[in-house]
């Protein structure tokens, strides 16, 4: 058997210390502060804990939406037979758990016919990933890779969320291409662990062992473009972006990449991405993500006052797309328009939990807009 560097998560499931016993005692219903020293555990991995409370918290209050489904995914990690009820019990009381919750309940519906319990845990792992609860995830896909230990998907997964949290993957990564070096997920995502490093000469060969495995794969052909763009081999990434637009002349995501990679790139924006923008458009007429690339096409060839119009079209069909109102205050800085451009680059602030974006629009604000 294989001896492998990478540490295993460990999961508390003991009894409530006393400093938390004590904390629960003073709350007469889930408070903000409650749910923060939940949070706390989870991240910690004492899971038990974290259990602890917000049972005890039901008993105060059991139509707590927010308690039944943070119970409810926890319980699909450790008790997955008790998951639903909880699951079901929230979407029923707010809509804004219903798809995640019920996304959870599919999962498990599915995942309970296999009777590998590592291949069920990275199911549950991937359900909550996409709700983007990275600190329940990486402890379903710890769990996975205790249960077998020479599984290549749940290193690849387990070394996935590490990256998701911040952390190093690396060990996680490198055992799942030990293991399997055929692996298409840990291809992928040692390619991008290694790019999430600013090391992308790195990480091309794993995209490219990655198409070889799925060569039809078109996210693999845009990794490719996006690789060697950030190398600054633009006529190379061109390269993979035209080969999806060949591939795929009918679907909107292949003209749409095209479109981005040269905007971002300021790649033959006029002969290139301009008309890969409308034709995006005119796939989805209906799109904001289209209606925002069209607009940030004529900005960026001299014309902000159509790409304006454009962005405040996206605007009307989705009127918290953070794209659109973040150009909006780019093109009313370059216009003079400071009172305007301060709105919208404030609203990015208001809406966005990205963290990177919000120091990038701070500073645009304390620069252009003091």
């Amino acid at each position: 058997m294989l001896i492998f560097s990478a540490i295993l998560l460990t999961v508390n499931l003991a009894p409530l210390n006393a400093d938390t016993t004590e904390f629960l005692n003073n709350q007469t219903q889930p408070t903000p502060d409650l749910m923060l020293v939940v949070e706390q555990h989870i991240t910690d991995l004492d899971l038990g804990s974290a259990k602890e409370i917000l049972l005890a918290a039901l008993d105060s209050d059991p139509n707590d939406p927010e308690v039944n489904f943070l119970l409810g995914l926890i319980f699909s990690i450790t008790e997955p037979e008790r998951a639903s009820g909880y699951l079901d019990k929230a979407a029923s009381l707010e809509d804004a758990f219903y798809i995640d919750a019920h996304s959870m309940i599919n999962t498990l519906q599915i995942s309970g016919f296999s009777e590998e319990e590592a291949y069920s845990l990275i199911q549950i792992g991937q359900t909550l990933g996409g709700m983007e609860k990275w600190n329940l995830a990486i402890i379903a896909f710890s769990e996975a890779v205790a249960d077998d230990p020479e599984y290549a998907e749940a290193w690849a997964y387990l070394g996935m969320s590490q990256i998701q949290l911040g952390q190093d993957a690396s060990d996680a990564l490198q055992t799942a291409l030990l293991l399997n070096p055929q692996s298409l997920s840990a291809n992928v995502f040692y390619a991008q662990f290694l790019a999430s490093e600013d090391r992308p000469s790195e990480g091309l060969p794993y995209i490219h062992a990655a198409l070889e495995i799925d060569p039809d794969n078109t996210s693999l052909i845009y990794e490719a473009g996006l690789y060697n763009a950030e190398m600054g081999n633009l006529l190379e990434a061109f390269s993979y972006y035209e080969e999806a637009v060949l591939k795929n002349p009918d679907e909107y995501e292949s003209w749409y990449q095209l479109a981005n990679f040269c905007l971002n790139y300021e790649y033959q924006i006029e002969q290139i991405g301009l008309p890969a923008a409308r034709q995006s458009l005119l796939i989805s007429p209906n799109d904001s993500n289209a209606l925002i690339l069209l607009g940030r096409a004529y900005s960026q060839l001299g014309n902000p006052f159509l790409g304006e119009k454009l962005l405040l079209q996206a605007l009307q069909l989705d009127p918290e797309s953070i794209n659109a109102l973040y150009y909006l205050g780019i093109i009313n800085i370059s216009l003079g328009e400071l009172t305007e451009a301060r709105s919208y680059l404030q609203q990015v602030l208001t809406l966005s939990n990205n963290e990177n974006l919000r120091v990038q629009v701070q500073n645009i604000i304390d620069t252009y807009l003091p």
